[in-house]
């Protein structure tokens, strides 16, 4: 699938009343101002839910549901079921879309990000932090233009790729405790 160079930007901030809930809003615009999306996440299955404007219980765009023996992320968007796989080490998330293709959101050590791009090799988005907190304000950025649909797809994957990253890393550094626990190891 082709797409067309343009650059949006979008600020994804926690919510001041929530800390499970996170605004999407166009980078530039007040933190009061009415949201693009909400994306809300939760300890019940499903774990991540996508709002378009302020959280409606009733009508979410989309959710995914993470697993704990399983690294792939079930993602459900417009009654399309589309799993979201993890690499081994949690540095790549693709993804399938009928009629659109395949994606993979790649994470760069170099530049702390995250990187969305199509099976071409084209860059389609980029998730990054603004500030140095690992779950402090991040930027979306887009790279081309899209649907609603592919939006909405962008927002989903982009924040159920990072909290899965999330995990792994703190599931790493668990592990990394014990061992140096077992071999006698101090920090």
């Amino acid at each position: 699938m082709s797409f067309t160079p343009t650059s949006q930007v979008f600020k994804i901030r926690k919510s001041s009343n929530d800390s499970k809930l996170f605004l999407v809003r166009p980078a530039g615009s007040s933190k009061h101002a009415p949201p693009l999306y909400s994306i809300a996440f939760k300890s019940k299955k499903p774990n991540l839910l996508v709002y378009r404007g302020h959280t409606n219980l009733q009508n979410p765009v989309g959710y995914a549901t993470f697993h704990t023996f399983s690294s792939t992320i079930d993602m459900s968007l417009g009654g399309h079921h589309i799993p979201l796989k993890e690499s081994t080490f949690a540095t790549k998330h693709s993804f399938q879309v009928p009629n659109m293709g395949r994606f993979q959101w790649k994470y760069s050590l170099l530049s702390g990000s995250h990187q969305l791009y199509d099976a071409s090799g084209q860059k389609i988005a980029k998730l990054s932090s603004v500030t140095l907190s690992l779950r402090g304000e991040r930027k979306l950025e887009l790279m081309v233009q899209c649907n609603g649909f592919f939006m909405d797809l962008v927002v989903m994957s982009a924040m159920a790729t990072e909290h899965a990253s999330g995990k792994a890393a703190e599931a790493s550094e668990a592990s990394a405790e014990v061992v140096s626990a077992v071999v006698g190891i101090t920090t």
